[in-house]
């Protein structure tokens, strides 16, 4: 059974899509999930980064594919609402305040508690794929600054598991981020939430490893013209299928309507250069082998990921299978990262399909780029 004080709680929320961090800023009675236990990590230290009376009285709670919410107290106030909470999630992930939330809703219904509706392009692809992987940007009147980043926006999505549904509508909707420090690589099982949030949250619930790897692909559907704020786990192209449209992309001058889009990204603490595709550049390939052996000779541990095999400390074969690609991404970085790697080689892969996400990744968390030069820059090794 898991006691809780009475007073404002946050919980950290990870869904089947992507990682989120889910706020509960609501009394909660004593009350337990039963069945199989998925805790894996409880402690009763408060959050750091938080305001005083908010460690005092928060208690974060990640779930991940957990199976089951029957028993769990019925809540009193939506935590979307409740600005004390959501700015604690900003403390704890060290998390930039102009970068908005998304909001997960379990019924449509929920829309009218974030001042939002479906416009007709959203109910089209609401109608499609949620629950899932996608997140909506629609117009909102609601004054939820601490959400929305002040923006006359705010973004949406219903995830598709169990315990996930089952806890919003108990709770209202819940604001959530991914459930790990700002900037690095998202945490696809509990164990990584644990590395980054170990200290800053009490309890840790174990449902599972993710199912796609990465993040919820978000589309702006305040209009008719569908347009790609953030490439995900939904491919563009069955987006366009479904809109019988092609996507648009943000104008220079566009707000930042969406996480994932103004701040550098999914980072290992390892330097990740990125190179083409071997079998599109064949310099490519041999520019990766010569940059790892010079880097070796230079006394640093290497390791590699790509299509053909390359001498390093570490190496992990490329998948030819994106979305084998995409659900481990973040996981071998996050596991060189533990053995103390100071660069990962990458390979890139065809930007189609969810390729198109891997490679948004790619780019965001690489310090450096390779071109297929054959006479490329000196190598400059930190």
């Amino acid at each position: 059974m898991i006691r809780t004080r009475s007073g404002p709680r946050i919980w950290l929320f990870a869904s089947v899509a992507a990682i989120a961090l889910a706020l509960l800023a609501a009394v909660v009675p004593a009350g337990a999930v039963p069945g199989r236990s998925p805790i894996s990590s409880c402690s009763t230290q408060a959050p750091r980064g938080a305001t005083p009376a908010v460690q005092r009285q928060a208690m974060l709670c990640l779930v991940n594919r957990a199976r089951s919410a029957r028993g769990l107290p019925a809540l009193r106030a939506s935590p979307v609402l409740d600005r004390a909470a959501v700015e604690a999630v900003f403390a704890i992930k060290q998390r930039p305040l102009d970068n908005p939330l998304i909001a997960h809703v379990a019924e449509l219904d929920q829309l009218a508690l974030l001042g939002t509706r479906l416009t007709n392009l959203a109910a089209r692809l609401a109608e499609a794929f949620w629950p899932g992987p996608l997140t909506l940007v629609l117009p909102t009147d609601a004054q939820l600054p601490w959400v929305t980043a002040g923006l006359d926006s705010i973004a949406v999505r219903q995830p598709r598991h169990e315990f996930a549904l089952a806890l919003i509508r108990r709770a209202g909707p819940l604001a959530a981020p991914s459930a790990n420090l700002s900037g690095l690589p998202s945490p696809t099982r509990a164990s990584h939430a644990l590395q980054d949030l170990r200290g800053r949250v009490p309890l840790i619930i174990d449902g599972g490893d993710l199912a796609h790897g990465l993040e919820s692909t978000v589309i702006d559907a305040r209009g008719e013209q569908p347009i790609l704020l953030r490439p995900g786990a939904l491919s563009a192209e069955e987006v366009e299928a479904c809109c019988g449209r092609a996507l648009s992309t943000p104008d220079g001058d566009s707000r930042i309507r969406s996480p994932g889009m103004k701040y550098r990204h999914y980072s290992p603490r390892a330097e990740l250069w990125l190179y083409p595709p071997a079998s599109a550049h064949s310099a490519a390939a041999t520019q990766l082998c010569e940059d790892a052996r010079e880097l070796r000779a230079r006394g640093r541990s290497v390791a590699v990921i790509a299509s053909q095999h390359v001498e390093a400390d570490h190496f992990i074969a490329l998948p030819s299978e994106p979305a084998q690609i995409a659900r481990q991404l973040f996981r071998w970085l996050r596991e060189l990262d533990e053995r103390g790697v100071h660069y990962v080689l990458i390979e890139s892969v065809s930007p189609s399909g969810v390729g198109r996400a891997i490679m948004d990744r790619l780019e965001r968390a690489a310090s450096r780029v390779r071109r297929s030069e054959r006479t490329p820059a000196p190598l400059e090794v930190t």
